[in-house]
């Protein structure tokens, strides 16, 4: 018992001595554990990144679509030359002038190249290619060649990127006797022997910026 006494009038000397304020312990702990928030550098580096990435994104997303119009621009061409050469074939006849409504209505245009009602030689009821252009006249136009017995489909009103992938694109189709450029001609076999267009001629040739370029090809009729 003696000995308890003791302990504990030490411990009140020690208090008298060493007085604790646990409120002023408990404001140092919680300051020490206080998150640490970003900084504005560490921000802007995060914002960067993200412009980055999603910059990378749209380019990627923005090629995907080009090359998609491309594709569906040359199957429309197939579906077209197709067409007309049936009407070669089943008339026996030789044909001159613009026939683009003649096709229209016979069907050779894809269903949704069709803008309705087609009247010759108005071009805003022609058929519309993937790159249509409020500004400019775009369109898809059908002439026969009685001279050479050709078809000629002519594609205007491209954007600058468009016509150099297009152009690029349909010289692989087979029997294409001619490919026209915004006037500048390639003649093939049995009309000519050109070369046809490197990449780098058709940027050089594919040289309208505000979307006006066109694209002519003939191809054999019979």
């Amino acid at each position: 018992m003696p000995k308890i006494n003791e302990f504990l009038a030490l411990r009140r000397y020690l208090d008298a001595l060493f007085p604790l304020d646990t409120t002023e312990l408990m404001s140092g702990l919680s300051f020490r554990t206080k998150t640490r928030g970003f900084t504005l550098t560490e921000i802007a580096i995060v914002l960067g990144i993200a412009g980055i990435v999603l910059a990378a994104i749209w380019a990627a997303g923005a090629a995907v679509s080009a090359n998609s119009k491309v594709k569906t621009a040359t199957s429309e061409l197939a579906f077209i030359l197709d067409g007309y050469k049936n009407m070669y074939s089943a008339n026996g006849v030789d044909f001159s002038g613009d026939v683009t409504c003649v096709g229209v209505t016979a069907g050779y245009f894809p269903p949704p190249m069709v803008q309705g009602a087609c009247t010759s030689l108005d071009f805003t009821s022609y058929p519309q290619h993937p790159w249509p252009d409020l500004s400019v006249p775009t369109y898809v136009s059908v002439r026969a060649d009685s001279a050479d017995q050709g078809i000629v489909i002519k594609f205007a009103g491209l954007p600058q990127g468009a016509c150099v992938q297009y152009a690029a694109q349909v010289v692989n189709i087979p029997e294409l006797l001619e490919e026209q450029i915004n006037g500048v001609k390639k003649l093939f076999p049995p009309l000519g022997s050109d070369a046809p267009f490197a990449i780098g001629d058709l940027t050089t040739t594919c040289n309208k910026t505000s979307n006006s370029n066109n694209v002519v090809l003939m191809f054999k009729g019979r």
